[in-house]
């Protein structure tokens, strides 16, 4: 039975530079044609690997924070496009959307719920309570029925199918290529770091993803 270390090491192959003689750009080659789903599935192991080795604090300095930050740098450039995707602000919250589909009559639905969550507080006995509980329940599936509430659905729909295809698509090699981004910047600053390339210090702004 392989040990959790050599299980981790085998998971994350790839993700770290076995070299210094190869650049950014020959490295992001092996990934040509791997969804960033599987990239960040090594990321993940490499994260655990190191989280295991070194504990809640983290590895501080040295070569294994070099790879952590490396690996971080790499996620948040695959994934610099997300918000394209599933944008911070969404389609079901602009005036165009809610007026097309009936938003007032939502909103009034949803305004009578607020106030029977009061009412269940205000209610004097249990029996009264339930009652106030019962019309919630009845208000709540008319909410569920309204045009608006079945539309922003069917978009939030929308924006996890094109996550999930952004997830799972392979990665072709111009998406690997120097775009002027900071991501790459970023990433490349780390990568230069891990392989003992001297190089000066950039800002250290993380993505979620």
């Amino acid at each position: 039975m392989l040990s959790f270390k050599v299980y981790l090491e085998n998971r994350s192959e790839g993700l770290i530079p076995t070299g210094d003689d190869m650049t950014l750009e020959e490295f992001l080659e092996q990934y040509v044609g791997m969804s960033r789903k599987a990239i960040l599935d090594k990321v993940s192991y490499v994260r655990l690997y190191i989280g295991d080795k070194h504990g809640v604090m983290g590895p501080g300095a040295g070569k294994d924070a070099d790879i952590t930050k490396f690996v971080s740098k790499l996620s948040n450039f695959i994934y610099k496009d997300i918000l394209k995707h599933r944008p911070k602000e969404k389609v079901y919250e602009t005036e165009e959307f809610r007026n097309k589909h009936n938003y007032a009559e939502y909103d009034k639905l949803n305004k009578e719920r607020a106030q029977l969550f009061k009412d269940i507080f205000r209610a004097k006995s249990s029996d009264e309570k339930e009652l106030i509980r019962r019309a919630k329940s009845v208000l709540e599936d008319k909410i569920s029925d309204t045009e608006y509430r079945k539309a922003v659905s069917e978009a939030d729909k929308e924006y996890n199918r094109q996550v999930d295809i952004y997830h799972n698509t392979p990665l072709s090699k111009q998406e690997l290529l120097d775009d002027g981004s900071e991501q790459y910047k970023e990433m490349e600053h780390a990568y230069n770091k891990l392989i003992g390339k001297e190089v000066q210090e950039v800002d250290d702004d993380v993505i979620d993803v």
